[in-house]
């Protein structure tokens, strides 16, 4: 199998949490799972996209999808994720114009009045995160945790969060939110990054970005921005 962490010690911290020491195991597998299945999972996103670039967003996700949870069984791992449980979407969710090209693509689908919802949503936020100084744009020097700490404190839903909790764009949601997998309880989501939820960052080299730089090119993954400000000033 791939060696994609290197030793498993590397991801130990000198603390006493165990289900922290514990979940690190968790990720290092994940990180060698991902690159060991990295070309069957490209060669599948392609079979399903066949050629379309919104096809190949959708697909994109579905495949990571089913191989976290493949992984997750096999590793006797479940998460307390579950729709109807929205404290992750009070989070910053920074997004490339290839994310946002697809996102908008089914937004524009949507009826005239609900996406007048969304952008009244997203202009009030606007608003609140501009008085408290948090980035539009993210910086490759930024501090993304300290700077999600920040935006948590504000308490500010995501415009496309549902009245029912859920996710009205959920099966072309941002990369970050497709990503992140909370393995503890859910109400440790709330106003706080949880110790015990985990982000799969090592599914972008091994299969998002090379399906990405496929249907988008450089400037569109780098280009990335506060989804509020997108909604904002699109919509």
């Amino acid at each position: 199998m791939f060696n994609y962490f290197g030793k498993k010690d590397r991801l130990k911290k000198n603390v006493h949490d165990l289900n922290w020491i514990d979940l690190s195991d968790f990720i290092f597998e994940s990180g060698n799972y991902a690159m060991s299945h990295s070309v069957e999972m490209i060669a599948e996103v392609k079979r399903r996209a066949n050629g379309n670039p919104q096809k190949a967003y959708e697909s994109l996700l579905e495949v990571c999808d089913e191989k976290i949870d493949e992984f997750e069984s096999i590793e006797n791992r479940h998460c307390c994720c579950k729709r109807g449980c929205s404290y992750c979407c009070y989070q910053a969710i920074y997004l490339s114009q290839f994310e946002w090209k697809m996102l908008l693509y089914l937004i524009n689908r949507m009826t005239r009045n609900e996406r007048k919802a969304i952008k009244i949503k997203a202009e009030a936020n606007l608003e609140k995160i501009k008085s408290k100084n948090i980035p539009i744009k993210l910086t490759p020097f930024m501090d993304e945790t300290a700077n999600n700490k920040l935006y948590l404190k504000q308490n500010i839903p995501c415009p496309l969060l549902g009245e029912d909790g859920a996710c009205l764009v959920y099966r072309r949601r941002p990369l970050a939110c497709h990503s992140f997998r909370n393995y503890g309880i859910s109400s440790e989501c709330e106003g706080k990054i949880p110790q015990n939820s985990y982000t799969f960052d090592e599914y972008h080299p091994a299969v998002r970005l090379p399906i990405i730089m496929e249907f988008s090119n450089t400037n569109d993954m780098l280009n990335m921005n506060l989804l509020s400000y997108l909604l904002a000033e699109n919509l």
